[in-house]
């Protein structure tokens, strides 16, 4: 079965995942991965975090982290902030209000 995105009027298919797995669509398949899950629990925490600080926490690589937390902020659970302290660029993490109530739900069900 086929899934689309429709952008500008037009219907275009939704392109498949790395080894033809099906579309992340639902809540618990997003924060049901260990690492997005990890990153939402600390930061429900702590309130906000650094890129640093999730790195340490998560103990995934930099590049596993961006794109676990651009899907999390696709999802509307996180908002990421880039900023500069000084020359230096600082990536800040934030779990939204709706990041807080799929957790809580997600905790729930468990």
């Amino acid at each position: 079965m086929s899934q689309s995105i429709v952008s500008a009027g037009f219907s275009v298919p939704k392109p498949p995942r790395r080894g033809g797995r099906p579309p992340i669509e639902r809540p618990e398949q997003v924060i049901g991965q260990h690492v997005r899950r990890q990153m939402m629990v600390a930061l429900a925490g702590a309130g906000h975090l650094n890129f640093s600080e999730l790195l340490a926490i998560t103990g995934t690589s930099s590049g596993g982290l961006s794109l676990h937390a651009q899907r999390l902020e696709r999802f509307g659970y996180i908002t990421i902030e880039k900023t500069f302290v000084g020359r230096m660029p600082q990536t800040t993490y934030r779990l939204t209000p709706a990041g807080s109530e799929a957790l809580a739900s997600y905790i729930g069900q468990r």
